[in-house]
């Protein structure tokens, strides 16, 4: 009985062995994957059996379609992942959407204004019954320090409200 590693096969019985064209286990072997024949054209059938089986099992044989599957199921699947992580931030209170921040932005604009419109007013009231200008300086400095605290023990919830937005913590995770 002949002994398996001594078989030497030609380029078409390696093919057909295969499932591949001729041709395709020439580029094979000109890629390094199957082994260069032994003599005359002629192939060690155990050593290109074992480099191809290696060959496939490192991915290779596999075509572009299905590389491409490949990596646009992985991408889809980040994704996913990236999605599901976000509705759990959002579901844990850890994330806010884009327009409520936004939103937040201009009510906290809208609250600084109204705040520091009235201290023209404040300023006139106390000016009349100052003598230097040191005494208005001070109390244009006393007057802007207490708006400023005032406006400091605001809460972003007050701040909200004053802006008209929902600020209720039973709010929906937004799909999409």
């Amino acid at each position: 009985m002949t002994e398996i590693n001594s078989l030497l096969v030609g380029r078409r019985e390696l093919g057909q062995l295969f499932g591949l064209t001729s041709s395709r286990i020439g580029q094979l072997i000109e890629q390094g994957v199957l082994p260069p024949p032994e003599s005359h054209g002629r192939y060690n059938l155990a050593a290109c059996v074992k480099a191809y089986v290696r060959h496939l099992r490192e991915g290779g044989e596999r075509s572009k379609a299905q590389r491409e599957f490949t990596e646009a199921r992985t991408a889809w699947m980040h994704s996913r992942a990236e999605k599901a992580a976000a509705e759990a931030a959002w579901a844990n209170g850890n994330m806010l959407p884009a327009e409520l921040v936004t939103a937040a932005g201009v009510a906290f604009i809208g609250v600084a204004r109204d705040r520091f419109l009235t201290l023209p007013n404040l300023l006139a009231s106390k000016c009349g019954v100052l003598e230097s200008p040191q005494e208005v300086f001070e109390a244009a400095h006393e007057i802007v320090v207490e708006a400023l605290n005032q406006f400091s023990r605001l809460n972003a919830a007050e701040i909200l409200r004053a802006g008209g937005l929902d600020v209720s913590p039973d709010r929906d995770v937004p799909r999409g």
